[in-house]
C-alpha cells in the first residue's frame, strides 16, 4: 500500500467506525419499530 492509499483506508475506517458507533446508539427497539412501520406502508393494500 501506498503512503496516499493508507491515509485514505485509515479516514474510511474512522468514519466507520464513527457510523457505527452513532448506529449502535439506537436502541434495538426504535429500530425494530422504524423497520416494521415502513414495511407496513409498503403492504398497506390502499
Amino acid at each position: 500500500m501506498s503512503d496516499k492509499n493508507l491515509a485514505a483506508f485509515n479516514a474510511f475506517r474512522r468514519d466507520l467506525a464513527r457510523i457505527q458507533k452513532t448506529f449502535s446508539s439506537y436502541t434495538q427497539t426504535d429500530f425494530t419499530q422504524e423497520v416494521g412501520t415502513s414495511t407496513d406502508s409498503e403492504n398497506d393494500p390502499h
